[in-house]
C-alpha cells in the first residue's frame, strides 16, 4: 500500500478502533484528542503512531474525524482547508440545521478532496449478499420490511462512563437511526416520508432516548419499513427482514462485525491513493440527517413528515 499518513481526531471508542486497524495495515497515524492522556495511552499500544500536541491542524494526507458529532463539521472543514481527504464517522452532524454544513460542502468542492461518510454496514459481507438477493427480486418488489438494532448500553460502553458517552447523549434515535436509515435507503430505495415514536424510560439514567421506532414509506411503491432501535438488548443485534409482493420473505441477521470496519477503512485508503470519490459521500450523510430531523419532528407532533429534500440545496445538487 502506498505510503500515507493519517490523522485521527478523537481517540475514544471508534477512534481507537480506526487507529488499531490502520496500524495493522502498516499506516502511520497521528493521534489527537482533547484528553492528551487518552491519546498517549492509545499510541503506547500501537506500532506506528504518535500523539499530536500542536496548536495548528496536523499536517497529514487524510483525516478520520472520530470526535463527538457536534464537532464533526468544524473539524472536517479544517481538514479540507488543509487539502486533506476526510472520513467522517456517522452522523455527519447533530442536525441538518448545522450552520456550517454549507461551508463544509463548498470547501470540499473547492479543494477537490476525497470525502467519505462512515457507514460500516455497507461493508458487511453477508449484508451485501442479502442486498444481491433483493436486487435479483426487483420484479417482485418489497412491500414490507423491518430493521431492528439494539445493544445494552452499559455493555456497549463498558470500561467508560457510559451514562455520559456519545451514545447516551445522542440517544438511540440519532446513534442507531444514522445507520439504519442509511441501510433502509441502500437496500429498499428512497425514503419518502416518516412517522416515529421516541422515548426515554428513565431506567438507564441517560440524557438521550433509549428506544426509538420509525415507520418509513420507501421507494416508488411506498413500501412500509419499520426501523427500531434500543439500548436494551442483552446481546448486540442487527436484523433485517423483507416481505415481497408474492409473499416470499428474505431475512438477514448480523452474526459478527468481524472485517466490517477493516473493509470500510481499506476502501477509504484506496480512494485516497487513487483519488476516487466514494459512496456513501457526505451528501448521503446530509440526506440521512434530514430524514432523522423529520422523524424527530414527527415524533414530537404525532404526524407524518414528507422528506422535503432540502439536503440537495445544501450540497449543491439542485
Amino acid at each position: 500500500m502506498s505510503w500515507v499518513i493519517i490523522s485521527i481526531i478523537g481517540c475514544g471508542h471508534i477512534g481507537a478502533k480506526r487507529a488499531r486497524i490502520l496500524d495493522n495495515m502498516g499506516i502511520q497515524t497521528v493521534l489527537y484528542d482533547r484528553d492528551f492522556g487518552r491519546a498517549s495511552n492509545l499510541a503506547g499500544v500501537l506500532n506506528n503512531s504518535y500523539v499530536y500536541n500542536g496548536v495548528s491542524f496536523p499536517q497529514t494526507d487524510a483525516c478520520f474525524v472520530c470526535s463527538p458529532p457536534e464537532s464533526h463539521v468544524e473539524i472536517a472543514i479544517q481538514a479540507a482547508e488543509h487539502v486533506q481527504d476526510v472520513f467522517i464517522e456517522k452522523p455527519l452532524a447533530l442536525s441538518l440545521r448545522d450552520p456550517n454544513l454549507k461551508t463544509l460542502f463548498e470547501t470540499i468542492q473547492k479543494k477537490g478532496v476525497v470525502a467519505m461518510m462512515g457507514q460500516s454496514y455497507r461493508h458487511h459481507p453477508s449484508l451485501n449478499e442479502f442486498r444481491k438477493q433483493l436486487d435479483a427480486q426487483r420484479k417482485n418488489p418489497v412491500v414490507f420490511a423491518s430493521l431492528s438494532a439494539g445493544h445494552y448500553l452499559p455493555d456497549w460502553h463498558a470500561g467508560e462512563n457510559w451514562r455520559m458517552s456519545e451514545s447516551a447523549r445522542m440517544g438511540a434515535s440519532l446513534e442507531m437511526w444514522a445507520h439504519s436509515f442509511d441501510t433502509a435507503n441502500w437496500l429498499f430505495g428512497e425514503i419518502n416520508a416518516v412517522t416515529a415514536l421516541i422515548g426515554n424510560s428513565g431506567e438507564l439514567g441517560i440524557p438521550g432516548d433509549d428506544v426509538a421506532t420509525a415507520l418509513l414509506r420507501v421507494g416508488h411503491n411506498d413500501a412500509h419499513v419499520v426501523v427500531h432501535a434500543d439500548y436494551w438488548r442483552s446481546e448486540k443485534e442487527y436484523r433485517v427482514s423483507a416481505t415481497l409482493a408474492v409473499g416470499d420473505a428474505l431475512e438477514w441477521q448480523m452474526e459478527s462485525v468481524d472485517g466490517m470496519l477493516e473493509a470500510e477503512t481499506a476502501h477509504f485508503i484506496k480512494a485516497v491513493q487513487t483519488r476516487t470519490q466514494l459512496q456513501p459521500d457526505l451528501a448521503q450523510g446530509a440526506k440521512i440527517l434530514e430524514i432523522i430531523d423529520c422523524a424527530k419532528l414527527a415524533a414530537q407532533t404525532g404526524t407524518w413528515q414528507k422528506i422535503p429534500g432540502e439536503w440537495k440545496k445544501l450540497v449543491g445538487r439542485i
